[in-house]
């Protein structure tokens, strides 16, 4: 069986280069397939975008789509990270859900679901939040439709304490859930570009 913690210790990030390669990851999963998320990915990973037009044009031979926002929104996310890269890191007494209302208010682009899922992939062993994205949502038997923010953190909620009933760090429970409706028994099928 596959060891999921294990396994998120080898992909934890262990430099700047590496927690941004996390943030571009998730600027790449908005409104795309987790294919086209990974291809994108390992065209542009490993390397600061802080040039708008080289940027788009890495994008554009990606086939991501959403190329004029999100090139402007990871140029002046790389930018931003560059001057302040310990700003995107979790302080000591911030909780995991202040933690990505901060980053939510501070980068363009990534919303409730994409800036936990950023801090899921930086912080995948320790992380207590939960991506609410299109599977929990239906985990939780809600309308994605009708869709705000009371509702997002009452499904997270949900899913947190329903991790601990279980014994199951959240991000762990969440992967496999994902996996599973993939028709997969891990991750490794995309998680394979976070590897060294």
């Amino acid at each position: 069986m596959f060891d999921y913690q294990l396994y998120f210790l080898k992909i934890t990030p262990k430099n700047q280069m590496e927690i941004y390669n996390r943030f571009l990851f998730a600027f790449l999963s908005v409104h795309t397939s987790w294919q086209s998320n990974v291809i994108a990915y390992n065209i542009m990973k490993n390397h600061y975008h802080k040039d708008y037009k080289k940027t788009k044009e890495l994008l554009i031979q990606s086939k991501v789509g959403m190329y004029n926002h999100r090139s402007e929104y990871i140029t002046e996310f790389t930018k931003n990270y560059l001057e302040h890269p310990e700003y995107y890191l979790k302080r000591d007494k911030e909780s995991w859900q202040e933690f990505a209302n901060r980053l939510i208010k501070n980068i363009k682009g990534l919303g409730f679901a994409k800036a936990r899922f950023a801090i899921e992939l930086i912080y995948p062993n320790e992380a207590e939040i939960v991506v609410v994205d299109t599977h929990i949502i239906q985990w939780a038997k809600q309308n994605p439709n009708k869709m705000n923010n009371t509702l997002y953190k009452k499904i997270e909620q949900g899913f947190l304490n329903h991790s601990k009933q279980h014994a199951i760090h959240p991000i762990e429970m969440r992967w496999k859930y994902w996996d599973q409706k993939q028709g997969y028994k891990d991750c490794r099928y995309w998680s394979y570009c976070l590897e060294r």
